[in-house]
């Protein structure tokens, strides 16, 4: 089996094809799971906010992330180590594309994303997923930012999860079905417990469940995450307003399942880190985060921050820093094993001189 980067098993990023990204809209779109929000005044639209690239001269929905600063917008890595583009942008409301659009001009993300894991995941690793963006303008109104949770034992009450998850599904379509044009319209579920890893079935378990920095919520039937709701926000309802736990790495199974399991980053392990991202940055954060004691952290990398035009050589960097891993141009942006111990390693077949590739 050749080896290849799930993609869109990865939740954020876009598993594209070129045949269907028609840009008319049928009167049957459906958005699947949650409620749509879409009154202005709601905090859930006020701080999250769907990440958009440009594809072929269209702008669509990558991932979802939250407002934590004027200029500041918390998301996901995995999103963004594999991009290669130069124009990322930051939107909201019903259509994120057609309204106000917020030039992203620098990302952050720890180098430990790319280095942590290499050997046992191919680089599809969740552990310190967690990504940074600053933006150009200021993020105006209605966005407004939201504080982020420094709790060492979070609360399950009143859990809120967002997302501009890919919305554009037509009646007939099965969820597997990947062949359809991919925009975000801004979801929000309500209701979900946080869980155990020990208390998840064994079928529904993945690696993301051996990360100690991990928060889970069940998904449940009918309403869950998806493509493109990668990096949005785990929010809690307090009674002083939404309070940021977490932001989506991923789901149970790496899968899209009717029934199952949302993991999120727990931010409480990354106020160090994001105080750093920040500051290198050309928007530190107004007023710094404050770690609790006693919650482990993610150190502080003063570098951490690339402008845009500059993230996918800091990508390649990282990538050729483990050993037997390059990015090949042929197959875009992702990281591969190079080398016939690298696939040995992976446990990914033999190395294919021909085509350069673990078969």
């Amino acid at each position: 089996m050749v080896y290849q980067r799930q993609f869109i098993l990865n939740l954020g990023v876009l598993f594209i094809s070129t045949a269907c990204m028609s840009t008319n809209r049928a009167s049957n779109v459906l958005v699947f799971g949650g409620q749509e929000v879409v009154d202005p005044s709601d905090p859930v639209y006020q701080s999250t906010v769907s990440i958009l690239m440009n594809y072929e001269g269209q702008k669509l929905s990558l991932c979802t992330g939250t407002v934590i600063s004027p200029q500041l917008v918390v998301s996901s890595a995995h999103c963004f180590a594999d991009f290669s583009g130069d124009k990322l942008w930051v939107g909201f409301g019903q259509d994120p594309r057609a309204g106000e659009l917020f030039e992203v001009t620098h990302v952050a993300y720890p180098a430990a994303y790319y280095t942590a894991n290499a050997l046992t995941t191919g680089i599809a690793t969740y552990q310190y997923d967690v990504a940074l963006l600053a933006t150009k303008q200021t993020l105006s109104s209605p966005l407004k930012a939201v504080p982020i949770s420094n709790a060492k034992d979070p609360t399950s009450e009143g859990l809120l999860q967002a997302g501009y998850g890919y919305s554009d599904r037509i009646k007939g379509e099965t969820r597997d079905d990947l062949s359809y044009p991919m925009y975000g319209k801004l979801r929000k579920v309500s209701g979900k417990t946080l869980v155990q890893s020990s208390e998840i079935p064994q079928e529904m378990r993945s690696p993301l469940n051996q990360d100690p920095w991990v928060l889970t919520s069940n998904s449940g039937k009918g309403a869950d995450t998806q493509g493109g709701d990668s990096g949005g926000p785990l929010y809690h309802l307090s009674d002083k307003g939404l309070i940021l736990l977490g932001n989506l790495r991923g789901g149970s199974e790496y899968r899209m399942t009717d029934e199952g399991y949302s993991h999120y980053t727990n931010l409480a392990h990354y106020q160090t880190w994001l105080n750093c991202a920040a500051a290198s940055t050309p928007y530190p954060l107004p007023v710094p985060l404050v770690p609790s004691e006693g919650v482990d952290q993610m150190p502080c990398e003063k570098d951490a921050a690339s402008p845009i035009g500059q993230l996918f050589s800091r990508n390649r960097k990282l990538c050729q820093s483990i050993p037997g891993f390059d990015i090949k141009p042929q197959e875009g942006s992702s990281c591969w094993p190079a080398t016939a111990e690298a696939c040995r390693k992976l446990g990914l077949g033999i190395w294919n001189e021909t085509t350069a590739t673990c078969e």
